[in-house]
């Protein structure tokens, strides 16, 4: 028979004998007992009875049944309860733009039945005791939400003090969490301003049918909403989205190949007829057509999805015509599969206007997959290059994972230390280390990537950038890092602001691997905050992602640049700005991806060259023989030789004037003695006038 007392001191005889808190157990053959009725945050004591059971109540420890043997009292304290909480969001003493705030919180322990309350004042005079602010304004119920939003304005100009409340109702237990600070920014008068078109503008080309629509203000505000108008230039009527709360409006169904005109208005929220003067109208055009290709949107990057059957998103760039639906493959496994066309978990869409599907087989938790949606016409199996993937890792039953609470992803933060905070889905019996990665490049690179560790479930980040944005992910171990977990937490992002520094900028078209048959593309961006200084940007573009030889446009004003005399292939490009006039630069932004398809090549020797180019020998590696293929703009004396990796001239292939135009030579892989080189590294350098340019080949016996 098991005997469990709840008490703050060892319990008396009395108490013990008391039948209130006792746990019937009359099976000999087991030595444990398992109770699911406990308490968060509560001490208990506990022993075992032997007994003889005299038959009075069968079954049931009574005061006639004799006893036997007690085992020896021991205690333990259950965790949770009124479990503290800790403000996440705004501390620190930031001014908030806005009179009707969102605070935001989190626990360091996870308690079922607990509830939140706000207290906020207008000083920091805190209860000696409990830690609770005296004289607090009022007190606002959350809930059991980690946040709570005002719904009446707060006075402009104040400085405010707020914590939170934690009840815990099973044991009637509370605590309050530290003390944290804002201040209000002095906004006036609530006033309709004329918003600023930010993306897309200046009638730039945009590769997909559903463009982010974005705009901002140069004046603080509060209480705006917004209306947004857009339609085909010259053609048909105005599409509205009316009584917008956010900044940006991602539409969707546009018409490829149209150009499109929009604007947007301002009211204060509660009084529609304070219509503000009407931003500038922008233009921009939707690029695609028969060229059309599918294009994941969710999920991508390993998010988390907490279901066998989770569903997957995807749009189309381009016109749907002569396509009847889409093929969506899904595979599990630690990395993509090389092949999707081999893949034999499919799912066929028949209605081109789906762009949806919940995957009805069941799959496995704990496992990560990788999906693929590629367009169908009915009877020709898509290529592998026409699938667009993503990835995720599906979390249920008993398997862990951490989920990323806060900054919210994709957040605007100010300041150079900033902390970030999850949580643990599942058990997290046994976790004692967690480890932080985060980067300012999204693809982690080593050289600009930290990693810190922590044994709670939030960790402060510091010696931030600002004018960078940010991408971190957690993950756990069991024994103090070695290993780390297999199951990493999905990746957040956050921006810092730049203040006067140059802000690192985001791809935005042409990327995703979208197929374009325009050899002039506008490869277009935009910046996740504002710089007090003026920026400028240099702009590389390569037929690799290692931009190795890559072309360079620098020194550009807008957010966007023009390359032209592309040929068919795939190309890949990244941004950076700077501090106009200074050496104050970001790194370089995540890569674009896109390719060129449908374009006619320029013909050998007589096609019509615009500039100078020395294009990548084929085959590479080689033996015995490679072709060497290069553009000259303009007549002149062309050197061509190699050289081996210590820069000793191996062979001299020609050296006399030639024609513009675009030629190819062929080097037989010997030296200028005839005689067969060895294996290894060779470079191929071209000149002509003012123009060198340096390619590296690879022979092989």
């Amino acid at each position: 028979l098991d005997d469990i007392y709840v008490a703050g001191v060892t319990p008396t005889i009395a108490e013990w004998e008391s039948t209130q808190h006792v746990i019937n157990e009359d099976d000999f053959t087991t030595s444990f007992y398992q109770t699911t009725v406990l308490k968060g945050g509560v001490t208990y004591y506990w022993r075992v009875i032997a007994y003889y059971d005299d038959g009075l109540t069968a079954g049931s420890y009574d005061s006639q049944d004799r006893v036997i043997k007690r085992s020896d009292v021991s205690t333990f304290t259950t965790k949770g309860g009124a479990v503290q909480a800790v403000p996440s969001w705004p501390v620190g003493d930031p001014t908030i733009y806005t009179l009707q705030p969102t605070l935001h919180w989190y626990l360091l322990e996870q308690q079922a039945g607990v509830t939140f309350q706000v207290l906020y004042s207008l000083n920091n005079d805190v209860d000696a005791g409990t830690g609770a602010l005296n004289n607090f304004v009022t007190t606002v119920s959350a809930g059991t939400n980690f946040y709570y939003t005002f719904i009446s304005d707060l006075d402009a100009d104040e400085e405010y003090y707020w914590q939170v409340k934690t009840t815990y109702a099973a044991t009637s237990t509370e605590t309050y969490s530290a003390v944290a600070k804002f201040t209000t920014d002095a906004i006036g008068i609530y006033e309709a301003y004329q918003p600023i078109l930010s993306y897309p503008i200046d009638a730039v080309d945009v590769y997909t049918t559903a463009p982010m629509f974005s705009w901002y203000f140069e004046n603080a505000y509060t209480h705006l909403s917004f209306n947004l108008y857009y339609k085909v230039v010259s053609a048909g009527t105005w599409e509205e989205e009316l009584a917008l709360t956010d900044l940006y409006f991602q539409t969707s169904g546009l018409t490829p190949g149209a150009t499109y005109e929009w604007y947007v208005k301002s009211f204060v929220t509660n009084a529609p007829a304070t219509i503000s003067t009407p931003s500038t109208t922008e233009t921009f055009t939707v690029l695609g057509g028969s060229l059309s290709s599918a294009v994941a949107t969710w999920p991508l990057d390993n998010p988390t999805v907490y279901s066998k059957n989770p569903s997957v998103n995807w749009l189309v760039e381009g016109s749907t015509t002569g396509w009847t639906g889409y093929k969506v493959k899904w595979y599990e496994g630690a990395s993509a599969p090389a092949d999707w066309q081999a893949v034999s978990d499919v799912e066929i869409i028949t209605n081109i206007n789906t762009k949806n599907l919940e995957i009805h087989a069941d799959l496995n938790y704990g496992s990560k997959y990788y999906w693929a949606v590629a367009l169908y016409d009915g009877a020709n199996d898509p290529i592998d290059a026409a699938y667009s993937e993503g990835s995720f890792t599906v979390v249920g039953g008993s398997t862990v994972t951490l989920v990323p609470t806060s900054p919210e992803d994709g957040a605007l933060l100010f300041g150079t230390t900033q902390t970030v905070n999850w949580y643990v889905s599942g058990p997290s019996t046994g976790i004692n280390k967690f480890q932080v990665t985060y980067s300012y490049t999204s693809n982690f690179n080593p050289t600009y990537t930290s990693s810190v560790a922590s044994t709670t479930a939030s960790k402060e980040l510091t010696g931030l950038i600002p004018g960078n944005t940010y991408y971190w992910y957690v993950e756990f171990s069991y024994d103090n890092g070695v290993p780390w977990h297999a199951n990493v937490s999905t990746t957040f992002s956050f921006s810092i602001d730049a203040g006067s520094n140059a802000v690192q900028p985001l791809v935005a078209s042409p990327t995703n691997g979208v197929t374009i048959n325009k050899a002039e593309p506008t490869l277009s961006w935009r910046l996740p905050s504002a710089s007090t200084s003026i920026l400028s940007y240099d702009v590389q573009i390569a037929d690799n992602p290692d931009f190795v030889n890559a072309s360079e446009i620098n020194d550009l004003s807008k957010l966007r640049a023009s390359v032209t005399n592309l040929k068919n292939g795939e190309y890949f490009w990244r941004v950076r700005s700077k501090v106009s006039g200074t050496s104050n630069a970001t790194i370089y932004s995540s890569t674009g991806h896109f390719k060129v398809d449908g374009i006619s090549d320029v013909e050998e020797n007589g096609g019509i060259a615009n500039d100078y180019h020395v294009f990548q020998n084929y085959p590479n590696p080689f033996n015995p023989s490679t072709a060497i293929k290069y553009r000259l703009p303009q007549a002149g004396i062309v050197s061509i030789k190699i050289y081996d990796m210590l820069g000793q001239e191996v062979k001299s292939l020609f050296n006399a004037e030639q024609e513009s135009g675009t030629f190819t030579i062929v080097w037989l892989g010997d030296d200028n003695k005839g005689n067969t080189v060895t294996s290894g590294t060779y470079l191929i350098k071209v000149t002509s006038g003012d123009f060198t340019q340096v390619k590296k080949m690879l022979f092989l016996k």
